[in-house]
Parts: C-alpha cells; structure tokens; sequence
C-alpha cells in the first residue's frame, strides 16, 4: 500500500469519528448526548446563531478587560503563565529526525515560534472559553494558522452531538443569521475549556471569569459608591455646650475665639467654664472598606487563584503561599494541555501533507514550562532521576527543559572538545556528575538533592 493510500485510510478513519449515526452503529449506545432543553433550542433557532448568553458573557469579560486592573492582571498572568518557553514536541520512545525536522518547520509557518502568538491564543482561549484555529493550505500543503471568533462561529452539529456534515463541520453566520462561511473539519480546529458535555460538539466552553462577573459588578459600584460618598459627604457638625449659668457675653467670646481659629490645622481654644464638645459626623458610613474587601475575596473566589496569588502576598505565610500556588499551576497545566491539543491537530494535518503518518510515532506537543512544580523541585526531580539511572531524554524533560534542543547542543559540545582533544588539550574533558539523595525532605520544596563534580 503506497503513502497516498495510507493517507486516505488515515484520513476516512479520522472523518468516520465525526460522521452522524456513528456513535449508534455497531455498538450499544443509546439516546441523545444533547438535552431536552438544547434540542428544542436548537430546533426553535435553527443553530443559525451563537448563544446570545455566551455572546454577553464574552463581552462582558472584554469590556472589564478594559477598565478593570484585576481583571486585566489576571488574564495577562494566566497567559504568561501557560506560553513561557514555548512549545516543545517530546518523544515517549525513540526519538525521529523527520518528525523533530516537521515540528520545526510547522512552528515557523504557522507562528507558532513567535512567543507573542501564542500569548494572543491563550488569552483569547481565557476570554472566550474556547479557540477556534483555522488552518490555511496552498498547494504544498498546510502554510497558516489564524484565530478566529468564537462567538461568530457555531460546529454544525445534530441532536446527538456529532457533526451533521463533516465537509461543512463549522458555520459562521452574520448578525441577521446569513450564512458567511464554512469550513471541513480538517480546516477548523475547536478546543474548549469546562464544557458541560466534551462529548458534545456543539457544548461551548466556558469563558474563565464567567462566574467572576456578578461578584465583580457589585465589587466596582461599591469602589465608585465609596468615592462619591467621601467626595460629597455631608459636613461635620460640632456642638459646644457651655454650663447653663453662663452670660451671653461669655458665650459670644467663646464662640468668637473658635471661629477665629477654625480654619487652622491646629486650634487652641479657652475657657474658664465647663464646656462639652460633641462632633456629629457628616458619613457614619466610612467602614464601608469592608465591603470592598469582601467583595473582592468573593470575586478571587470565582478566579483560577486567590488574591494572594495575583495581588500583595501580604500576611500569607510561605507555607500557605505554596500551597496556593501550586493549586493555581495545576489549573495552569490544564489550560494548558487543552490549547496544546489544538495546536496538535494542526501538526496531525501538516504532518499528512507532509506524506508523513503521525501515527506511526509517539509524541507530544506541549508547552516547554509546566508550571505545577516549581523550578527548584523541577530540577530536584531531575537530579533524582539521574540519580536513578534514568536516560538523559528523561532527566531533561524532566528539568522543564527542551530535551531535543538540549541534545542537540550537547553533540555540538562532543564534536568541539573531540576537536580539542585532537589538538592536545587533554585538561578539556566534560565533567563527570556524582549525584547523591539527602536523606528526609527538605524546607518548603527546596533541593534536597546534591551534585558533586
């Protein structure tokens, strides 16, 4: 069987998963992966548009992107947090040139080398709850990717799921419900993030901060409630009682030596009779600072981490920061592997045109930097996999490094002190590593783990 044959099996495979009526044929399933109350929707409109709910949400986030720091913050940590490093391609088993050559090729057309690309997918991916990549080819096969709307776009799915048609797997419509476009399932890549039913294609994700949105409305009226009250808040009133058997002429001096000093930041005022002095003042509401404190636990609350993780770290002990950091990364890793996975498919389809068959090789694709573990225990867990006798490919992918960018600068190295040797230079050797474990653990997650040369 030629490569051209290969590729179309792989590719009718693929289409098969996709096509209507699938999921029931030769197997035991039954009834409907979408609801009652999805069905009826989905009839009464037509899919002719994206939900209008969805439509608000997205735009709602957008707009707090713009005029609120906190959530401007906290999009553009995430982000940075899910792209830092890149991409990398790992082998489970035995590395390939061709594919390791493919991978490099594919970053460049697609721009997915370029660090600023992939920042911009994530926090659409953050935003919008979901990722449409479309895939742009020529006659050499696959040449771009580009990001497009969300709520533009809906799968053109049936009540079970899955893909009505698969040469028109995905519709955008414009505002009066006209078809613009469609696109093949091998065009469009759609990843999504939380939603209700994976197994339902026309399930949209869930943007980030969808349930961060009330508490944060009622967060910033009561920050503009507080300052319209301080600004225009009503005057002080002081009340000043002299002992009733006081003259009025006594009264008058006293009243006429307080005025007088009033306006100074420092008033001195005298009397030879028992006076009482009572302040009224103008706002009995100023502790109204706790409600913004609470609102705005409340709005972290609904967010990927606490305020402690994206604001001042301010009274949290170290112990407890670390804890919740790394509940943060794991929300991290998964945000994550779900845009890699996207990223992937395009990989799969370059790959195909390429004449190449993905899956005659195990790989992956994912960001260079997991974050769930810190550098320090990233390297800690290398080293002990040295120590164990692990093989290099291990150690470095373990380290949270590029194990084939690695290698391949260590052959580099090998072929430049070989050169040396040859010259004579025989004080030119590459150092041998002893690696021992400390026994017990060490404080908050520091190295536990020492190198001696």
């Amino acid at each position: 069987m030629g490569i051209t044959s290969k590729i179309n099996n792989f590719l009718n495979k693929k289409i098969s998963q996709y096509q209507p009526g699938v999921a029931e044929k030769n197997t035991s399933f039954k009834g409907s992966v979408v609801t009652a109350k999805q069905r009826l929707s989905n009839d009464l409109i037509g899919r002719m548009q994206v939900s209008l709910e969805l439509k608000a949400i997205i735009e709602d986030i957008k707009f707090y992107d713009q005029v609120d720091g906190r959530v401007k913050d906290i999009l553009d940590t995430c982000a940075e947090d899910m792209t830092r490093g890149g991409l990398v391609l790992h082998f489970e088993t035995e590395e390939n040139a061709k594919i390791l050559q493919a991978f490099k090729d594919y970053k460049k057309l697609t721009g997915f080398a370029n660090t600023a690309k992939l920042y911009s997918y994530a926090r659409q991916f953050l935003v919008q709850g979901a990722l449409y990549i479309q895939w742009t080819y020529n006659e050499s096969g696959l040449v771009g990717a580009h990001a497009m709307p969300v709520d533009d776009i809906i799968p053109n799915a049936s009540h079970n799921g899955v893909f009505n048609d698969t040469s028109k797997a995905f519709v955008q419509y414009d505002y009066m419900g006209n078809i613009i476009e469609s696109w093949d399932f091998k065009e469009l890549s759609y990843v999504r993030l939380n939603p209700f039913n994976i197994d339902n294609i026309a399930d949209p994700g869930r943007p980030l901060l969808d349930a961060a949105r009330d508490p944060l409305l009622k967060l910033r009226m009561t920050d503009e409630d507080l300052v319209i009250r301080r600004k225009s808040c009503a005057t002080s009133t002081t009340v000043h009682s002299i002992q009733e058997d006081a003259k009025d002429s006594a009264l008058e001096d006293y009243k006429k030596q307080f005025e007088d000093n009033q306006d100074e930041v420092i008033k001195n005022v005298f009397s030879n009779k028992e006076v009482k002095i009572e302040t009224i003042q103008g706002d009995p509401n100023l502790d109204a600072i706790n409600d913004v404190n609470y609102l705005e636990n409340t709005f972290y609350a609904a967010c990927p981490g606490p305020k402690a993780v994206f604001a001042d770290p301010a009274g949290i002990q170290r112990d407890t920061l670390e804890h919740l950091l790394k509940s943060y990364y794991k929300k991290i890793d998964t945000y994550q592997e779900i845009l890699s996975s996207g990223i992937a498919e395009g990989f799969y389809w370059y790959c195909l045109h390429q004449g190449i068959l993905p899956d005659k090789y195990d790989f992956s694709i994912d960001f260079a930097e997991r974050r769930t573990e810190s550098r320090n225990q990233q390297a800690d867990l290398a080293l002990k996999y040295l120590a164990m006798g692990a093989d290099a490919y291990t150690v470095f992918k373990s380290a949270g490094l590029d194990p084939n960018a690695v290698m391949a600068r260590r052959k580099v190295q090998d072929k430049e002190l070989a050169t040396l040797m040859d010259y004579g230079d025989s004080s030119t050797t590459e150092p041998k590593n002893k690696v021992t474990v400390v026994e017990n653990n060490a404080h908050n997650g520091e190295s536990q783990t020492s190198v001696a040369h």
